[in-house]
């Protein structure tokens, strides 16, 4: 019997780990989704069971990501046997950074639209083999870039397009904790954290960057990571700062502090990290998140909800993203390219070669 636009999109989800199993609860409490089956490699988070990294760092930073039963969902560790074995209309990428390429290369070759965690890929040759595959197949392929569905950015990118106006300069700070380094330390920062604000940065010029500037801090003993900055700069003249660093106390309320200042002639926008609601104990004061994925009556709620919903309707439809166009994705991830090459040889670098 043929599908009807009423029917569920039947979604895979691949990866099961901490933001995996956020995604989940979106699609069990989203109607028009329904999680037909499940993949990992790792069998105990494949059931539902077992911790990572990210439980450790979110649980600090004041937020959940609640395991929820996973006995009648088909599970598999290979995402090819997966789509063999089941009907999939969408498939939902959540794995480790570094195979994000090869599963939406795998899930697009089956005829299937995607959904990719950010980054994106970890380089600009696999985004750009993404986007020439996803336009071949005429599928959309749709990129995690949450602060797009933040609707604190949303009115900020509102109220320079009703001026007719581009931002002139962005200064874009965005902080962590240390312990934020060993659970997002697995990619260089240019395509971990700080690829939301080089999205922000793109997502307010409408353009790729014509050239980049980037440089690590490293702690002097162990090499580690301390901070890293970038610099963009477009045709236009327009440019952007941006500054991660990973050195924020462990009290931090939810385990990161940000300010984004967006810049022209006529007006200044500011979007800061603030408490929403303050709690306030014995030991320490702290704030819930309220913005990006607050689990609210055990479902998640915020920009990570909008999001999926966005990109669920994306797939019912076949049609791409008309909020984050995925040549924009491509962008970014080509600018991270360029300020990892800035980085190791300490020059400007152009963006997209």
């Amino acid at each position: 019997m043929a599908r009807t636009q009423t029917d569920p999109v039947r979604i895979g989800l691949v990866g099961l780990g901490w933001f995996g199993r956020l995604h989940r609860q979106v699609w069990d409490s989203c109607p028009g989704a329904e999680v037909v089956a499940i993949c990992d490699v790792d069998a105990a988070a494949a059931r539902g069971e077992g911790e990572s990294a990210q439980d450790a760092f979110h649980t600090t930073a004041g937020t959940g990501g609640a395991a929820r039963s996973v006995q009648d969902i088909p599970a598999f560790s290979d995402i090819t046997q997966m789509l063999q074995a089941c009907e999939i209309d969408l498939v939902d990428i959540a794995t480790p950074e570094a195979l994000h390429a090869g599963h939406a290369q795998t899930a697009l070759t089956a005829g299937k639209p995607v959904i990719i965690e950010k980054p994106f890929t970890t380089s600009g040759a696999d985004a750009r083999e993404l986007a020439r595959m996803a336009q071949a197949a005429d599928l959309p392929v749709c990129v995690g870039n949450i602060l797009r569905f933040d609707p604190r950015y949303m009115h900020v990118m509102a109220q320079f397009k009703a001026l007719g106006q581009k931002p002139q300069h962005l200064s874009l700070q965005r902080h962590f904790q240390r312990s934020a380094l060993a659970v997002y330390g697995r990619v260089d920062p240019f395509y971990g954290a700080c690829i939301h604000d080089i999205d922000l940065a793109i997502w307010s010029q409408g353009a790729r960057p014509t050239r980049a500037l980037g440089h690590i801090s490293r702690h002097q003993q162990s090499g580690e990571v301390i901070a890293a900055t970038g610099m963009l700069e477009w045709a236009s003249g327009h440019t952007a700062v941006i500054q991660n660093a990973w050195i924020m106390p462990a009290a931090t309320p939810a385990g990161f502090a940000f300010e984004s200042t967006f810049l022209a002639r006529d007006q200044a926008l500011t979007v800061r990290s603030q408490p929403v609601v303050e709690q306030i104990g014995a030991a320490r004061s702290d704030w819930p998140e309220f913005f990006f994925w607050p689990e609210i009556g055990g479902d998640i709620d915020g920009a990570l909800r909008r999001e999926l919903t966005h990109y669920l309707d994306c797939a019912r439809d076949r049609k791409p993203s008309d909020r984050l166009p995925l040549d924009e994705a491509v962008w970014g991830i080509e600018t991270a390219d360029a300020l990892v090459r800035s980085a190791m040889t300490g020059h400007w670098q152009d963006v997209g070669v």
